[in-house]
Order: structure tokens, then sequence, then C-alpha cells
């Protein structure tokens, strides 16, 4: 389809610069923040939209008009993002690309937390002439999500940037839309913004090593894991301020299945949690406290069943949404939220002590996963290495890209379990977030883990 381009101005807004832009930065979208043209005086305060062509409705807000009602500033740049409302397609004919080149798109995308109860779901495609770039995607409500894609000029001269909006069950749908930029491939983000954390959550940052820890259940922190941020998961620090981030509390929750079960101390259950990834997969590493250790297998004798298994002894689990931002509903297939569990073993490997749930279909209960869980005085270690491969292992597929970029972010839930028969206790769950109820399919305050593509960090990782 043909459009119209909208190169008059253009040249007189090159002669005044990019406005707001870091010095160096080459942005070819025009107002990709959103911040040139000033909110409409009178509410609903929309504003034009300049330099954008659009076939439904849409306008500017910052956070006095309705249409920006879940956010926060501080997930996006300046003070205003666009919204467009139901299915359309908008798009800005974008001057001086060169053939052969690469360049990198970005931008930060959300919908609004309006109407209709549930929120009818949102899809988005992104294409540069013609060509989709991002594929069609449910866009999250919880939070700004950032996207970063390399690709090809195809021509010199101008090529179109096309965001159309797809609401698959009606509705009324808004999408919310920051930090629109095209810069030559290697030039850095003219809108960096924070990475977004969750009202309450762990701020958890997991960084990139160029030396793979050796998955054998001995762990040593100096040699292996002297860049990771260390996780503190205990009674105390459930419901603690952060050191990492004191606006964050951890809002984490500890849910007896019994009157009788629970935590004493920190010697009943607690551990130290380490995350380090590369382009192979993701490694954590957990160096647990437990008095009363009991080792469960999985009655299955495969990955998956209905059965408790694994997760009604001493376990640990991890929930991970990799295209989200929270890792909810994880036990319905379909899902894309990776749960396997590990129980104490002193085998490496074993399948007996090794638990897959959904949404992984292949009859392989390792997918790939390398582990080795070993007991010790008063407590057990566990290293594992997860794939990237072993997420698309039941044929799920992503919008996020594996390995991550630097900056992604995915909805995380480290979770420990502990079993005290001895005590007549049930199942203890302690975990870094949640509502207090179901602990998996209820949960709505899930921590947020940010891939950071350093191998030095950026901050002391401290303890309590």
């Amino acid at each position: 389809m043909m459009k119209q381009k909208i190169a008059i101005g253009f040249a007189c807004l090159a002669l005044l610069g990019w406005i707001g832009l870091p010095a160096g930065a080459e942005n070819l979208v025009y107002d990709g923040s959103f911040e040139e043209q000033a909110p409409a005086e009178t509410w609903p305060h929309y504003g034009d939209v300049f330099g954008w062509e659009f076939s439904g409705g849409k306008g500017l807000n910052d956070k006095s008009g309705p249409f920006w009602d879940n956010a926060d500033e501080s997930q996006v740049n300046g003070k205003q993002v666009l919204f467009a409302q139901n299915p359309q397609i908008f798009y800005q004919d974008i001057e001086g690309f060169q053939q052969g080149k690469e360049y990198t798109l970005r931008f930060l995308e959300r919908v609004r937390n309006c109407c209709g109860s549930p929120l009818p779901p949102l899809h988005l495609i992104v294409r540069i002439e013609g060509e989709e770039m991002v594929p069609e995607h449910k866009v999250p409500v919880e939070a700004f999500v950032p996207y970063e894609i390399d690709f090809v000029a195809v021509r010199d001269g101008f090529q179109t940037l096309e965001f159309e909006i797809i609401a698959p069950e009606g509705g009324d749908v808004t999408l919310l839309l920051d930090a629109v930029s095209i810069v030559p491939k290697g030039e850095a983000n003219p809108y960096p913004t924070p990475p977004p954390v969750a009202p309450k959550s762990w701020p958890i940052t997991a960084m990139f090593t160029t030396t793979p820890p050796t998955i054998d259940g001995v762990l040593n922190v100096a040699t292996e894991y002297a860049n990771a941020q260390v996780v503190d998961l205990r009674k105390s620090t459930l419901d603690a301020q952060d050191p990492y981030d004191p606006t964050a509390t951890h809002g984490g929750t500890l849910l007896p299945t019994a009157a009788t079960a629970g935590v004493t101390d920190d010697n009943d259950l607690s551990a130290l949690i380490y995350f380090l990834w590369d382009n192979t997969g993701l490694y954590v590493a957990v160096d647990a406290k437990d008095e009363e250790m009991i080792v469960f297998e999985n009655p299955c004798g495969t990955y998956d069943c209905s059965a408790g298994g694994v997760n009604q002894g001493d376990t640990f689990q991890l929930c991970i949404d990799y295209d989200s931002v929270k890792a909810t509903d994880g036990q319905q297939a379909g899902t894309k939220v990776f749960i396997p569990s590990w129980a104490l073993t002193t085998n490496a490997d074993d399948v007996k002590y090794f638990q897959q749930f959904w949404p992984v279909s292949d009859p392989n209960p390792m997918t790939g996963i390398k582990y080795n869980m070993k007991t010790k005085a008063g407590g057990y270690v566990l290293e594992a290495m997860i794939p990237w491969s072993a997420f698309t292992a039941g044929g799920e597929t992503f919008t996020k890209p594996f390995p991550p970029v630097d900056g992604q972010v995915c909805g995380l839930l480290p979770m420990l379990e502990d079993q005290d028969p001895a005590t007549g206790a049930g199942v203890t769950f302690m975990y870094t977030a949640g509502d207090g109820g179901n602990i998996i399919a209820n949960a709505s305050k899930y921590s947020v883990m940010t891939f950071k593509k350093v191998t030095t960090p950026t901050q002391n990782w401290i303890l309590y």
C-alpha cells in the first residue's frame, strides 16, 4: 500500500536539531519520544501528534490525562507517551536510510489498563517497509516493555515504519508507545531509560559471564559467581526494603499449606541465589539452609504428571515468563511460563529428582538442562544451566530474542519449598512475591529480572 510521504517540515526540523537527544545521537524517527508538542491545556490533554499518520484515534498524554492510568514516569522518556486507540495502522515515513546499511529499531510498548473486565487483549505488529520486524504479539499491561531489533535498509532515502494494532476479541483497547528510535547499528539508544521495576519487587539483575560456571553442585562464589548479584531469600527479608533499590520492597510471601507449617528461622529455610547468563543459557546457583532435609522423588518417573512429585518436598522451584514482566498462571499449557523444580539429590541430572511443568510437552524431561544438587551440612547446593533452547522445546514461540539483548526483562519467581514431617507440618512455600493466594495461578506481584550484557557489576552487591 502506497502512503503519502511526510517529508514536508522535516528539512526545517533538521535545521533545529533533534530536541532532547544526547549529543551525537542520530535518531531517524521524528519525535520518537513524543515530547515536541505540548499537550492541550484543557482536559483531557490529548495534544497533537506531529510526524505520524493514523487511521484511528490517537493523541498524546501525560500523567494528568485519562489514557495513561497505569504507568510510572520513570519507565519512559520524558513526560508524555503516544496513545493509539483500537484496531488501526499508524506510520511515519522516515528519511535518511542508506541501502545495505544496518540499523537498530527500539521502542517501549504497553497497554492502557482499560476498559473491560477482564481487559481485552491488544496485539501489535511492527513493520519496516512492509517487512515484519516484530511479529504479532500480545502487548503487556503490567509495565512498559522495551524492544530492540536490527535490520538492513533495503534502499536509500525513505522507508516506512508502521505499527498495526489488532484487537482479536474486540473491545476498547489502547496502545501506549514511547521512545521510538532508529539509529545506525552500534550507536547508543537516544532514549535510555531504566528497566521497568514492579512496585513490590526484587530488582534482580542477571549479569553476563564469559566464563560459565561448572555445574558440579560445588559453589565457588569467588571464582564462578564473583560478579553475580546475591538474591537473599529468607523470612526476615520477605517484606523488607531492598538495599539495591530503596524505592522497592520485596513483597515476598511465606505460605504454609498446613496450620502447623511454617519457617521458624533462617536455619530452617533460607537461601542465597545467584543468576548469570551467556549466549548459551541461564545459570542459577542456590546456596540453601534446611535443618531437616527430606529427599522426594518424582513419582511419575518423568518430568510432567498430575501428582505433586518433587515439589512436595525440600525443593527449589523457578518460574520464568520470558515474554512478560510477571510469571502468571504458570500451570496452564500455552502460557509460556517455564517451571523447573529440583529436589535434593547427590546425583547430577537424575530425572527422579527433577520435574518440569508446563508448557514443555516434549517427553525428554531434561530438555537440555544440566544440573547438580547436593546435600551438605545443614542445607544443600544447587547449580543448573537452562539452555535457551529449552524454552522452545515444547514448540512454544516467543517475541523476545534468544539470547537476550542488553536491558531485556522477564518475569521471575525463585521459590524455596520446605517439608518438615517430624513437626507434623506440611509443605511451606517461601517466594519473592505474590498475593498470598494460589502461589502460581493468582500471583500478581512477581519479580522482574533484567539481563545486563556487561561482566562488571554496576553497583556493589551487598548482603543484609
